[in-house]
């Protein structure tokens, strides 16, 4: 590696303090040129920090032939560096069924879902994913073409909870023409030249188009913009967090907001105090946009008495100088829960946040965990149905509920009378046989957890 190159990679890394000498690292390798470049360069400095490395590769089950190619070349550019390689084969459009997302969404979702799991088992602090600079510019427009706020418009981040990308500082070019020069090959992925996806067409079309016709360092330029933003950004939440902690007051699962007092702030100031309440009594931002900003600050300046609904089961109103922001009754935006008479015992089901109970997930058979945010359609209580299903381990397999009963020699009669608390095809719980899906398991990233007890002595009927 190009020592000038090594020592620039090394400083943005301490810049913004990647790893710590010691540090485990997972590293996401494709077997593309950026993930060999990324391996080669921690592969550089392992002895200089003591990192323990190790590599994991992720076959989507999508492109045959061309994705085995791409594992053999992820495992050999390991090998060749003595870093420990593992790979898990998984069936992501299944998955993206299952999940009613895009193959891109479920390839990610399970790519880093993995990582974690290698993480936690190998002792690893840290995840490294290969994005580059010219990666961080088609972000930026992207976002920029979709409206996107000043978040959004900050790109991606160098460090990202317990994932950092080394690479942002450096583009494709310099990439590729480092490893041509040290003879290191790579897997080329063909569907990046698809230009039926807009973002190909923004690395393929738009963004030459604007470096060879507007601006040769264009790249460059909404690299250094977005990092700018970022910086923007961290100072507006925090400065938003200290006037709301001044302009409010809270009660159990409601937020009360001084309206004269948050009408004074500076205008640029007031989306992101809203925004951090919605964040803060949501436990989440993913789907609140700036529609909703909008209409809570329409409600501010607005009369007396409305009413809003907002996403994660939040409501905001105004009464006279006070505003509020409350989470409204459990169900709403996943449909009502709907506890049947029939039901052999009783049942207790509510939600809260997962900071508000205790730190010991429930380990018994008459209470369990969810994680609320992977509900996808909605929960009831109801008999199997043909095609019920439940996750059966980290990696996300599946086995369907009648091969389980099958399997447990639960006697036919008895198969179509068991209660199932669903989520659409996907069973969460089948307390009467003691199965629960991993699919919905709490995890340290979970925000909300719905919380289900029964009456386990009357439930136990078979």
């Amino acid at each position: 590696m190009n020592r000038e190159k090594q020592k620039e990679i090394i400083a943005f890394c301490e810049k913004y303090q990647m790893f710590q000498p010691g540090d485990g690292i997972v590293i996401g390798l494709s077997g593309g040129a950026d993930s060999v470049y990324l391996t080669h360069f921690l592969d550089s400095i392992r002895e200089q920090f003591a990192l323990k490395l190790y590599a994991v590769h992720v076959h989507h089950g999508i492109r045959g032939a061309e994705a085995d190619q791409d594992e053999a070349c992820a495992k050999q550019c390991a090998e060749r560096l003595g870093i420990p390689f593992e790979r898990v084969r998984y069936e992501i459009p299944t998955l993206a069924k299952q999940r009613g997302m895009s193959e891109e969404e479920a390839g990610r979702y399970f790519r880093y879902q993995y990582f974690r799991e290698v993480a936690e088992r190998r002792g690893c602090q840290r995840i490294a994913v290969a994005h580059h600079r010219d990666d961080q510019a088609e972000t930026v427009l992207f976002h920029l073409l979709r409206g996107s706020g000043l978040r959004g418009m900050g790109g991606i981040r160098p460090v990202q909870d317990d994932v950092i990308r080394p690479l942002l500082a450096v583009s494709r070019q310099d990439i590729e023409k480092e490893l041509r020069t040290a003879g290191i090959g790579w897997q080329e992925d063909a569907t990046n030249q698809d230009c039926h996806y807009a973002r190909n067409k923004l690395r393929n079309q738009v963004i030459p188009f604007l470096c060879k016709e507007i601006q040769p360092e264009a790249v460059s330029h909404m690299a250094e913009t977005a990092f700018q933003l970022q910086d923007a950004w961290e100072y507006l939440s925090r400065q938003a967090k200290r006037e709301a902690e001044c302009l409010t007051h809270w009660e159990p699962g409601r937020i009360w907001l001084e309206r004269t007092a948050f009408l004074k702030l500076d205008p640029a100031l007031q989306p992101y105090v809203l925004l951090h309440l919605m964040e803060e009594l949501a436990g989440n931002r993913k789907d609140i946009g700036k529609a909703h900003i909008r209409a809570w600050m329409e409600l501010i300046e607005g009369g007396t008495g409305r009413r809003i609904s907002l996403p994660y089961h939040l409501q905001a109103g105004r009464d006279y100088e006070e505003i509020w922001l409350a989470k409204t009754e459990f169900g709403m935006g996943r449909g009502e829960l709907q506890i049947p008479d029939e039901l052999p015992g009783e049942v207790e089901i509510y939600h809260d946040f997962r900071k508000n109970l205790s730190d010991t997930i429930p380990k018994n058979h008459c209470t369990k965990w969810f994680d609320y945010a992977k509900i996808v359609v909605s929960f009831v209580w109801r008999h199997p149905k043909p095609g019920d299903y439940l996750v059966i381990d980290r990696q996300g397999h599946t086995k369907k509920l009648s091969r389980i009963l099958l399997d447990q020699k639960i006697p036919r009669e008895q198969r179509n009378v068991l209660w199932v608390l669903a989520d659409g095809d996907h069973i969460l719980w089948a307390p009467q046989i003691k199965r629960t899906s991993m699919g919905y398991y709490v995890t340290e990233e979970t925000k909300e957890v719905l919380v289900v007890h029964i009456d386990g002595e009357r439930w136990n009927t078979l």
